[in-house]
């Protein structure tokens, strides 16, 4: 499970860049693979649509510069959900590794820190 970051991996699964371990098969599976399909169709397009919008303010600095940074920025989002989607299983694997008995709070001293830690987090 991804109990160290919750609401990071809420706002994936809400972005559609992140099905829950829980639904690895079935019809909740089906339906959230379309989801993410559907959205990164969506982005996909939209940054599709800036780079249309970049040449075609050619002319125009301020247009231009806008739409530059419009571009880099959908962009950007595309890769970084790409690249999430893409290694689902290597994170999936880290957390594992984090969750192991290696890692986890064996003492009160270490529980103290931990807790110190968690606050500041």
């Amino acid at each position: 499970t991804m109990e160290a970051l919750p609401y990071s991996f809420g706002i994936f699964t809400l972005c559609g860049v992140w099905r829950p371990i829980s639904w690895s098969s079935g019809l909740k599976r089906i339906l959230y693979d379309f989801y993410t399909l559907s959205i990164m169709t969506l982005v996909s397009s939209f940054a599709f649509m800036e780079f249309i919008e970049t040449l075609l303010s050619f002319g125009r600095i301020e247009d231009l510069v806008s739409a530059s940074f419009m571009l880099f920025t959908v962009a950007n989002t595309c890769c970084k959900a790409v690249n999430i989607i893409t290694k689902r299983d290597e994170i999936i694997s880290i957390f594992g590794m984090l969750n192991d008995s290696a890692c986890l709070v064996r003492s009160e001293g270490e529980e103290r820190i931990f807790g110190e830690l968690q606050i500041r987090i």
